[in-house]
């Protein structure tokens, strides 16, 4: 089913108001809802693999212990993915503690997928049902001070998740996203054909964001506050798609779409399709 093209629904985290988030039951509940867009997190485990995980280490509001007890004395160090190999990270039950957040949120016993996994299962699925292929925004969790604890260096999480998104042909269906500044400075000097999306949740001055980035992005992604007018002008002035996030109340949505931006990034798609 194609979506209106002047205004998209980004499914966060496949859809977290409805399943256990940055699982394969959430997107494909997504792709069910007819969302085609999803929106996801990546992180890299011992053995570099890319996980998608919202949190580089294991979250102990929304996962328990293998046997599906909760996580003894809880520190995020002493869960880091990035020290933990694949085998151990998916063991972990992510989908089955009540999260008092989303209380409607369905739960069953899931594990952490990888980035692979996900696409191709999620591919396949679209190819069976919708006859079309989803886009994927996948944000990179990266951050200076996390480096050697929760994440290699930035260049080479970087290319340890663009080699995974260059095995498919199709270019235009993978945006890459970060609110580390320099992700974004390396996918845009080494990966110039792929679409960015710069994060911001701090900067209210648009203008002075992407001064100090020092190249504007295909897409500019704010926390839905800072979409001002102000913000909305130089957008546009710049030929910028703006894609709010994280949008839940049906005001705030109602105010954003006929305000202009070209789409909204929320955990309850099944709402505003």
């Amino acid at each position: 089913m194609a979506q209106d093209s002047s205004f998209t629904i980004y499914g966060h985290r496949g859809c977290r108001g409805l399943m256990p988030e940055n699982t394969i039951p959430a997107f494909l509940k997504a792709i069910e809802l007819n969302v085609l867009h999803l929106e996801l997190d990546v992180v890299v485990t011992a053995d570099s693999q890319v996980v998608v995980s919202h949190e580089p280490w294991i979250n102990n509001k929304t996962c328990l212990m293998p046997d599906s007890t909760p996580l003894p004395n809880f520190k995020r160090a002493a869960y880091s993915i990035y020290k933990m190999p694949y085998e151990q990270v998916k063991s972990y039950d992510c989908g089955s503690k009540f999260y008092a957040k989303f209380p409607g949120q369905h739960k069953l016993v899931v594990g952490k997928p990888l980035l692979s996994e996900v696409i191709s299962t999620v591919d396949t699925f679209c190819c069976n049902t919708k006859g079309v292929l989803p886009y994927y925004s996948i944000e990179l969790k990266s951050k200076k001070n996390w480096i050697g604890t929760f994440q290699p260096e930035t260049k080479q999480f970087v290319d340890l998740v663009m080699k995974i998104v260059q095995q498919y042909s199709e270019k235009e269906r993978y945006v890459l996203q970060s609110f580390d500044p320099e992700v974004l400075r390396i996918l845009h000097q080494d990966y110039p054909e792929y679409t960015l999306a710069a994060l911001n949740e701090t900067n209210r001055d648009v203008d002075a964001f992407f001064n100090e980035l020092g190249f504007v992005t295909t897409i500019y992604s704010p926390w839905y506050v800072l979409a001002t007018a102000k913000t909305l002008e130089y957008c546009k002035q710049h030929n910028i798609k703006i894609i709010p996030w994280t949008v839940n109340n049906d005001k705030v949505f109602l105010k954003l779409k006929y305000s202009g931006v070209n789409g909204i990034i929320t955990d309850y798609p099944d709402r505003y399709r």
